[in-house]
């Protein structure tokens, strides 16, 4: 079906310099018609400092958008990560993320800082795939983004600083001339892929294990590992292995899997306390099935968090009627 459906691509803007405050929950309906394939919010936040200059948390201005999530009416959740952790799905999608600007770091200084995040709602490494893992918005009653903003205590490490605004443009792309497809069998053939996390704190070293919901159906986990400050680090894991129905089906150190990024990824660099396991490559979209168990197994060297990202491809039909 995905190679001989001529569809046509539109984006447009859902929000355009809409101004948020800080520690509330923004939330935007999306289109319920044509087939949704990647949202894009560009944020703007500008701070001011007092007499004590700050100092940020990494990765600070991501950190201000807590959750960010997908939903529908019913609660179904296509998509639910923290911006943080989007940032680096972007790095590892697109190569890198785009921004401008810097929070202000000077006493008695003024500064604002613009990145864009893509949140792609298709697979979008196979462009044979591609059409086969759009959303039918068409088939859906109601559905948002919404996000979870947070405040200065979330950002700011040591001295002062205020967050003075945060502004933001959501642009939706979409395929629009969906009279081309048979839209009831379209929505009722579809898979949609889910982008959520599962966590670990790590209360004790050694071995210790991540479970996953089944049946599952996983195109990649993209796994962060944070130390007990928090902080993204490459020392908390030593190494992994992905379990599907109790066989053993992936096994790597930490340190060797964020070489193979490189090359899978076409990197300079594998950003600080992340790495992937994609089930296919870059040019071709693969996953695994599990049907009565899916975990990681690893090894944690100092106690802090351990995050997998699970990259999943649901029946639509099956998701939306759950």
């Amino acid at each position: 079906m995905a190679g001989v459906i001529p569809l046509n691509i539109q984006k447009y803007l859902i929000e355009n310099n809409k101004t948020v405050d800080k520690g509330t929950t923004y939330a935007k309906e999306l289109p319920t018609f044509g087939l949704g394939r990647m949202l894009t919010l560009t944020v703007t936040i500008s701070a001011s400092t007092g007499t004590a200059a700050p100092t940020y948390v990494n990765d600070a201005p991501y950190k201000l958008l807590k959750r960010i999530r997908i939903e529908t009416d019913n609660g179904k959740v296509f998509y639910e990560v923290s911006g943080q952790e989007l940032k680096y799905l972007n790095v590892f999608d697109f190569g890198r993320v785009v921004e401008e600007g810097a929070l202000p770091t000077a006493a008695s200084s003024s500064g604002s800082i613009t990145f864009t995040l893509k949140i792609p709602l298709a697979v979008l490494k196979d462009p044979d795939a591609e059409l086969v893992t759009l959303v039918p918005a068409y088939a859906i009653t109601g559905w948002r983004i919404k996000i979870d903003l947070g405040t200065e205590s979330d950002i700011v490490a040591s001295g002062s600083a205020t967050i003075e605004s945060i502004v933001i443009d959501a642009l939706v792309y979409e395929y629009y001339d969906d009279e081309k497809i048979d839209k009831t069998q379209f929505a009722e053939s579809v898979f949609v892929v889910r982008r959520v996390e599962n966590y670990d704190d790590i209360t004790s070293v050694g071995e210790r294990t991540l479970k996953f919901n089944t049946p599952s159906v996983v195109r990649r986990f993209v796994l962060y590992a944070y130390d007990s400050s928090n902080a993204l680090s490459d020392s908390v894991v030593s190494k992994f292995a992905v379990y599907v129905d109790d066989d053993r089906i992936y096994e790597n150190t930490w340190k060797a899997n964020k070489q193979g990024d490189v090359l899978e990824y076409s990197l300079q660099t594998v950003p600080t306390g992340t790495t992937a396991v994609d089930f296919g490559t870059k040019d071709i979209t693969a996953c695994i099935e599990a049907t009565n168990s899916l975990r990681i197994e690893y090894v944690a060297e100092a106690t802090g968090k351990f995050v997998a990202v699970n990259e999943n491809l649901v029946k639509f039909v099956d998701f939306i009627k759950a």
